[in-house]
């Protein structure tokens, strides 16, 4: 092979390996991708440990609220915490129902992207909550609704809605 072909063999080789460099960033970056990374986000910042410290608490509660919309619409069947929050009234809610537990872990499964626009989404899935409060374990998979906006590049929540089990 001489060397003007090996070069150009070389700049080939070269070119496709940027272009494939770039697609995977891109692929990495969709907005599908990115909501999938808030909804786990979300799972960890609503998760509490045993023995957690009022310190992680504190982080948590800032990262909650910096996570949500300024106003966030709840609907549920437990009538008592739906309405429309803010978002610092949202994370004290979350706080306090936290509060009152010894440890949490919460979770989406079977996550569907049903709308998806430039600035709205909404997401549907499987929530799972696992609560112990004084040696007491509640558990349950409720099917949710989840409407997001995005806020200067980044995905907000904006709406929660506990959809029907039978549905």
């Amino acid at each position: 092979m001489t060397k003007r072909r090996r070069g150009n063999v070389l700049l080939v080789v070269a070119i496709a390996l940027a272009a494939l460099g770039w697609w995977l960033w891109q692929q990495r970056n969709t907005p599908e991708r990115q909501i999938r990374s808030r909804l786990d986000a979300l799972s960890e910042i609503v998760a509490k440990a045993p023995q957690e410290s009022t310190a992680v608490m504190v982080l948590k509660t800032e990262r909650l609220q910096r996570g949500l919309a300024e106003k966030v619409a709840v609907e549920t069947t437990h009538h008592e915490l739906g309405g429309t929050y803010s978002a610092e009234d949202l994370a004290s809610l979350a706080v306090r129902v936290r509060g009152a537990m010894d440890s949490l872990t919460f979770s989406f499964s079977s996550v569907q992207i049903v709308k998806l626009t430039a600035t709205t989404a909404v997401v549907r899935a499987m929530l799972h909550y696992q609560g112990r409060q004084a040696g007491n374990v509640e558990q349950d998979s409720t099917p949710v609704e989840i409407a997001l906006v995005l806020e200067d590049g980044v995905w907000k929540f904006a709406r929660f809605t506990e959809l029907d089990p039978a549905q």
